[in-house]
């Protein structure tokens, strides 16, 4: 009996083990699925796919600019380029509002960044004798893919005329 046991565990873990590429295999042809609200046309050959950018720019007066920006993105494997996230500011660009979520293939949060956990360099080379413009940027880790990161933050642009208003372009840098 105890040997009848022992063959049929047996018969039941080499079953299982040939049986799980089969739903490993299973689980990437279902992926589509999971990334609900994506096109699966955009996932072709694609690492990255943008879901949501916005750029709202309000002129509060002559010299002043207020920017919300808020982008989605969801990055389908390691080889996204939009693991790291920043924004510049200076004297005359002031960040009010910066921070970042992190949510897994099933729309799950994972971790959520504020502020203070972004890091603050110099956004200008060593070799510039003077400028006061800064960069305050975020190095993701995700802890698997696909995932999606979502990001937003808000600046208040002081100039004379408002010479800082940012670039536009319709299609952006992709």
């Amino acid at each position: 009996n105890r040997v009848q046991k022992n063959i049929a565990m047996k018969k039941l873990t080499l079953l299982a083990l040939l049986l799980s590429p089969i739903f490993s295999f299973a689980q990437e042809i279902n992926l589509a699925e999971l990334l609900t609200g994506i096109d699966s046309s955009l996932l072709v050959n694609a690492n990255e796919v943008v879901r949501e950018e916005v750029t709202h720019l309000k002129v509060l007066d002559p010299e002043t600019v207020e920017l919300n920006y808020k982008q989605k993105v969801t990055l389908l494997n390691a080889k996204a380029s939009s693991k790291t996230i920043y924004t510049i500011y200076s004297k005359d660009i002031k960040i009010s509002k910066l921070k970042a979520t992190i949510y897994d293939r099933f729309g799950q949060e994972v971790k959520s960044y504020k502020m203070k956990d972004f890091m603050d360099q110099s956004a200008i080379s060593s070799g510039t004798i003077y400028a006061d413009s800064r960069v305050k940027y975020l190095q993701l880790e995700p802890p698997s893919y696909p995932c999606t990161i979502e990001w937003e933050y808000s600046q208040k642009h002081k100039s004379v005329y408002c010479a800082t208003y940012p670039d536009w372009l319709p299609q952006g840098y992709y």
